[in-house]
């Protein structure tokens, strides 16, 4: 699977925290019953990787993403949750070649043409 592939299968992908473990069924479930398919959980709260985990066995239908990945570390962690794809709000060489490593889709954040050239040159074409 793509970037490009999982931004087709969910054009709009919303963006949650789940402070609670118990909150993370629930708020799936409802954002599915909305026409919600893909949908990137944060890594902003303490059960974050928890609740990635527990998304991808109950849930296995939606398109599971981790957003605001930002070491080679969570990268990892990420993917052995059961993420389908990360997101970070920038990214760096060494966390580009971690995604490619794990085969998990990477969709990076770039802000200035010198960034999004350098995403281009790296085969990153989102």
């Amino acid at each position: 699977m793509t970037i490009s592939t999982i931004m087709n299968i969910g054009p709009v992908i919303p963006v949650v925290v789940v402070n609670r473990l118990k909150d993370a069924i629930p708020l799936v479930d409802a954002l599915m019953d909305g026409g919600i398919s893909t949908i990137e959980v944060t890594l902003r709260s303490e059960v974050a990787l928890e609740v990635i985990k527990l998304i991808s066995k109950e849930r296995p239908n939606i398109t599971l993403g981790a957003g605001t990945v930002i070491t080679i570390d969570q990268m990892q962690g990420v993917k052995e949750a059961g993420a389908d794809f990360a997101v970070s709000p920038g990214c760096y060489l060494e966390l580009l070649g971690s995604a490619a490593a794990l085969k998990l889709p990477f969709l990076p954040g770039a802000s200035t043409a010198s960034e999004m050239m350098s995403l281009m040159a790296n085969n990153i074409n989102a």
